[in-house]
């Protein structure tokens, strides 16, 4: 248990957590929103492999913060695109140079042919992970039918 709560806490150490909102996820879907443009919730779901429901937990709190905003699909006006707000790109760069800074910081203590290494390896690390997170299928919830 001890390096479970360890390792938490040196994440949130590596992470700029000034504001509950910004955990992991909501920092990775706070990104996304802003590199894809105005987007569907359910689209968000399905590109990082949550269910809707805990993607939307992360939205409501994203816009509950004002990082995040919701707007009507011009086509189609049942549907809502979440784009990030101006106070959203303030909070993703300062979170993007904090990170930088830490990265800065940690990679200090390697040789520059450690850091090439690092580099193919998590590369490699990567393109393995998305080949086998491509053949996994999503998952909808399931939906009861009773009444």
């Amino acid at each position: 248990m001890i390096r479970i709560w360890y390792r938490h806490t040196a994440a949130a150490a590596l992470l700029d957590e000034t504001d509950s909102a910004l955990d992991p996820v909501a920092q990775l879907l706070l990104r996304m929103i802003d590199t894809r443009g105005p987007v569907r919730s359910s689209d968000l779901a399905e590109q990082v492999g949550l269910s809707r429901p805990a993607v939307s937990r992360r939205i409501a709190a994203l816009e509950g913060a004002g990082l995040v905003a919701s707007v009507r699909d011009p086509h189609d006006g049942r549907a809502s695109l979440l784009t990030v707000t101006d106070e959203g790109v303030t909070r993703i760069a300062k979170i993007t140079k904090s990170g930088a800074a830490t990265v800065s910081d940690l990679v200090t203590e390697f040789t520059t042919d450690e850091l090439q290494t690092l580099a193919e390896l998590l590369g490699r690390f990567n393109d393995s992970a998305a080949a086998r997170l491509a053949t996994i299928p999503t998952k909808e919830p399931h939906v009861s039918h009773h009444g």
